[in-house]
């Protein structure tokens, strides 16, 4: 059931409101939980008695005391629901988005506003919708100690220091309708002085915590942003000030036209900030060597993801970039959910449900390792991982046009350094490339997890000790020498090729960015062909410092490491003597690290001891625990793992399943059919998208027969669950804005 909070001073605008409710949201339980001082009726309408005017915080926090919903939404009665049967799809969202990261609070989509709000430099649900979990791990609903305003901006800042996440729900759209105050018991009139009141509380409450660099003055706290400048993740998180954000013109130019003030507020209109301070934390725009995207290219484990984020964030503080091909964008998550759902469906078909393990880093077309195909770089690879538990697990790549590698804002591969800089589009991009010593590399990817195990962890061994976990399948790896041979001869493939045309590549070094953060960041900066102040480095390193920042994958980060050298505590001899015969002295000497040592065993940590002792008897570690997080944890993209045992299927055209555990070999046959029938499908039409996004968004009939295509290619998903009607009437539209 949704609770809907409310409160309302006009019985007539009430009853108005509440029919618009029940015609609007479908058939999801409801109620309206009304405070007001006069009496108030109207479909499922609950009125609680208010007893003068205590505010309107205060009456929404009175509100929320009475519900009894799942989800709490706060509405006021002059919203109105552009969408019908609204309902289930807030409850989906709401529950989807909470499910990929707690607590959660989502914000109504102000239809054609285009406009979000954040304060410091947090996006908050403006009309949130929250479900009762995610409001009592943070303390409750609206603070009644605020009067007027802040209460909704208060629950954001709640929810992000909780570790969580506010976004808004784009496929929720409201308006409001404008009208006069309603007279003389106007709750308004009770404002006076109480908006400056409540905005010293909020100031009082966060600022230390979240406003580092940030002035006390409402303009700069409290900014609307353009929707253009959400991230890949559909929010806004950069806790950073709009001077560094847009830069000091950018400000000026629309202080006057982006900030809506209460307009029953008596409150003066702050004076902007002084050129002086803006100009200490706003980025100097450069012109950049080449006006395209950038490009990163990376081994695993060596700095990659970091480096992506870091350009992404440098890239955004300039404003959102313009975007070339936003039919095929679109055509991208369109061919996301409807696979996804091919392939879940086959696995049931062969009874294979809750055993599936497919995490969701793999459900966008575009999710997992990529690359560009070597035999034809107009095609673009990508490669998803399948388990089953009790069964094994399978990787399977699939091909679709190199466009969809544009999806993203940072282009990145692990694969083909040598092939990016000569390409015909890619060719021109920024490049940029992360290292990090060999070593450390290869020690790191003993103890990584990756997202299948992940997923597996999450589901079924929540409650497990994650160190542990890593300790174990650590010591299977560590003490087999051909895995880590494995280890080693991918890392030395990929040096070959890198290696030749690291001086077309900015370079990164993991380890500087880990004991000089700020300095480094600033280099990555001056790569783009952006001044970073140092203010605005530490703003971007802060929320990926030593945290993990995956949505689905859980296990990305170690706890307790990312420290620099940390490989002397759990390789040995035997691994250094590895290194030495397959060449790697050269390779470290190229890259500009010391030499491989020789360790001393009277160094060793418990650790090394245990690992020495195994490798001194020629046996193997193999008390690894449960048995199916061994087979998913066993590498998947760095090793070569040509010496192992695994099964491989003949190419199709569009799908490979490349490795195989999995027992029952016709079950990977038909996921792996399944899929290379619906990337056909879908490559066709991203190719009709790639067209229509050439001829110019003056094409709306175009637009049309595309959306018709990719109907009739959905229809056999609605017909057999009518569910999946929420998920295309979101796509569709979303495909239509194109226009």
């Amino acid at each position: 059931m949704i609770s809907f909070t409310c409160t309302s001073l006009s019985p007539e605008r009430l009853l108005e409101f509440a029919i618009h409710l029940e015609e609007s949201i479908g058939k999801t339980p409801y109620e309206l939980v009304v405070v007001s001082p006069v009496p108030v009726t109207g479909p499922n309408v609950r009125h609680i008695q208010e007893h003068g005017r205590i505010g309107n915080l205060p009456a929404h926090a009175l509100s929320f005391a009475h519900t009894v919903g799942d989800y709490i939404v706060a509405l006021s009665p002059d919203t109105r629901f552009v969408d019908k049967n609204f309902g289930e799809i807030l409850v989906d969202e709401v529950r989807r988005r909470e499910a990929a990261c707690f607590p959660f609070a989502g914000g109504m989509w102000m239809y054609m506003s285009q406009q979000i709000g954040t304060a410091y430099g947090l996006y908050y649900a403006n009309f949130p919708a929250v479900s009762r979990r995610s409001v009592d791990h943070v303390g409750g609903w609206f603070d009644p100690t605020y009067k007027v305003g802040w209460g909704d901006v208060d629950l954001g800042m709640r929810i992000w220091l909780a570790g969580g996440k506010c976004a808004p729900l784009e496929s929720v759209r409201i308006m409001e309708e404008t009208r006069p105050e309603v007279g003389e018991a106007s709750r308004f009139k009770f404002k006076g002085g109480s908006w400056e009141a409540d905005f010293e509380l909020f100031k009082s409450r966060y600022h230390h915590r979240l406003g580092r660099y940030f002035q006390k003055e409402f303009r700069e706290i409290n900014y609307n942003y353009d929707a253009s400048y959400l991230n890949f993740e559909r929010t806004f998180q950069h806790n950073l000030p709009p001077s560094v954000v847009l830069g000091h013109a950018q400000l000026c130019a629309e202080a006057d036209v982006s900030q809506v003030r209460p307009k029953t507020s008596s409150i003066a209109e702050p004076p902007p900030p002084s050129p002086e301070a803006v100009a200490s934390s706003a980025p100097v725009a450069l012109e950049p060597a080449m006006n395209t995207k950038p490009l990163v290219i990376g081994a695993p484990r060596t700095g990659f993801s970091l480096l992506i984020q870091i350009v992404g964030g440098i890239e955004s503080s300039a404003g959102p970039a313009a975007t070339p091909q936003p039919v095929v964008n679109k055509c991208v998550e369109m061919s996301s959910a409807y696979l996804t759902q091919l392939y879940t469906r086959e696995f049931a078909r062969r009874g294979v449900t809750s055993d599936l393990i497919y995490n969701g880093e793999f459900h966008l077309l575009v999710g997992g390792p990529k690359w560009l195909d070597k035999q034809n770089p107009e095609l673009a690879s990508f490669r998803k991982y399948f388990g089953v538990r009790g069964s094994g697990d399978f990787l399977m790549t699939t091909t679709h046009p190199r466009e969809v590698l544009d999806y993203y804002s940072v282009v990145h591969s692990h694969t083909a350094p040598a092939l990016w800089p000569d390409h015909p589009h890619f060719g021109s991009y920024r490049r940029l490339a992360s290292i990090r010593n060999p070593i450390g590399t290869v020690n790191s990817a003993c103890f990584s997890l990756n997202a299948m195990a992940s997923e597996y962890i999450q589901r079924f061994l929540p409650e497990a000790d994650e160190t542990y976990l890593r300790q174990r399948l650590a010591l299977y790896k560590l003490t087999d020498l051909e895995f880590i041979a494995g280890l080693i001869r991918f890392l030395r493939d990929y040096l070959d090729e890198f290696l030749p045309v690291q001086e077309r590549y900015a370079v990164m070094r993991w380890e500087d960015l880990i004991t000089s953060p700020v300095s480094t960041i600033q280099a990555v900066g001056t790569a783009l062909g952006r001044s970073v102040s140092p203010d605005m480095a530490r703003g971007i390193w802060r929320p990926m410092d030593h945290v993990n920042t995956m949505e689905h994958h859980k296990h990305n980060f170690r706890q307790g490491k990312g420290i620099v050298g940390d490989w002397k505590n759990s390789l040995v001899q035997a691994h250094m003597d590895l290194f030495r015969e397959h060449g790697f002295d050269r390779y470290l000497t190229a890259l500009g690290y010391p030499p491989i040592p020789d360790l001393n065993p009277k160094d060793y940590s418990p650790f090394q001891r245990l690992v020495a002792e195994y490798i001194g008897r020629g046996e193997v570690y193999r008390s690894t625990g449960d048995a199916d997080l061994f087979g998913f944890a066993f590498n998947k993209s760095n090793i070569d793992a040509s010496k192992f045992n695994f099964k491989s299927f003949p190419k199709q055209s569009c799908t490979h399943v490349e490795r195989s555990t999995v027992v029952n070999d016709a079950l990977v046959k038909a996921v792996a059919e399944v899929a290379d029938v619906g990337c056909s499908h879908v490559n066709r039409l991203i190719r009709r998208a790639i067209e229509v996004d050439a001829d110019g968004l003056n094409q709306p009939a175009a637009l049309r027969e595309l959306t018709r295509e990719w109907e009739q290619l959905w229809k056999p998903l609605l017909h057999d669950d009518p569910k999946m009607g929420r998920v295309w009437h979101r796509l569709e539209t979303a495909l239509q804005r194109c226009a």
